[in-house]
């Protein structure tokens, strides 16, 4: 048996993430966080998630139907007060309590969920804007056209999303911004829309957002909504 007991928000904003993604996910407990990575059906996106636990008592594989849960949670305000405690058996069920409800869910087997590796990536682009400018962006983006193409340059990163009767453009407020030295005066890549999209859906939170862009390359990025560590990565849309 293991157990752990997790603020509303942290459990939460770890659902939310991988649920970007995919159905089930398998949960770690282990060294005071409660932690996952996951990759897409499709191979197209990746995402980790990690946040501290207010206590522990043995190490858990937890294998969780992601909608069940999150459909669970949802009379639940991000900010309640009160923690969750999660109670889990080595063959089941999960034990789910907060305030004065319990729930008892079943486990999903973790033997075929795979522990994707990151990839080691050289990109040389490294910028921080606000989520709310990013939402903001991929919004209007979204009117012109289903993809989006993004770069950087010494002088800051552009975003442009070309539609057959609409074209936007848009230089993005970065907080921060990194360009090394060496490489070519630009680099961008090609996103599908579909995906950042949900991805923006799944950051109710303020804050700023980091990422890594190449040439051609995955964007990487990362929030830290609360007390979670949030990471994404999404492959690029290749020009024809």
């Amino acid at each position: 048996m293991a157990s752990c007991k997790i603020s509303s928000a942290n459990l939460q904003y770890l659902l939310d993430w991988v649920s970007t993604i995919n159905g089930e996910v398998k949960l770690e407990l282990d060294g005071g966080t409660l932690s996952y990575r996951e990759i897409g059906a499709a191979h197209v996106c990746m995402v980790t998630g990690s946040a501290p636990v207010l206590e522990q008592e043995g190490e858990a594989e937890i294998g969780v139907d992601v909608d069940l849960v999150t459909d669970l949670l949802k009379p639940v305000p991000i900010a309640a007060p009160d923690p969750f405690r999660l109670e889990v058996y080595e063959a089941g069920p999960l034990v789910l309590e907060h305030a004065r409800y319990e729930y008892e869910l079943q486990v999903l087997d973790t033997s075929g969920m795979t522990d994707p590796k990151d990839p080691d990536l050289e990109l040389p682009c490294r910028f921080t804007i606000t989520a709310r400018d990013w939402s903001n962006f991929l919004r209007r983006a979204d009117k012109a056209s289903s993809y989006i193409k993004l770069a950087g340059h010494p002088d800051g990163v552009t975003g442009t999303a070309e539609g057959d009767q609409v074209s936007l453009t848009h230089k993005l407020d970065c907080d921060e911004h990194e360009f090394d030295s060496g490489h070519e005066d630009q680099v961008a890549s090609l996103f599908s829309l579909d995906y950042l999209d949900s991805f923006r859906k799944a950051q109710s939170f303020q804050g700023d957002v980091r990422f890594r862009l190449g040439n051609d390359y995955p964007i990487d990025w990362e929030a830290r909504p609360g007390e979670c560590v949030l990471t994404g990565q999404l492959a690029p849309r290749i020009e024809d």
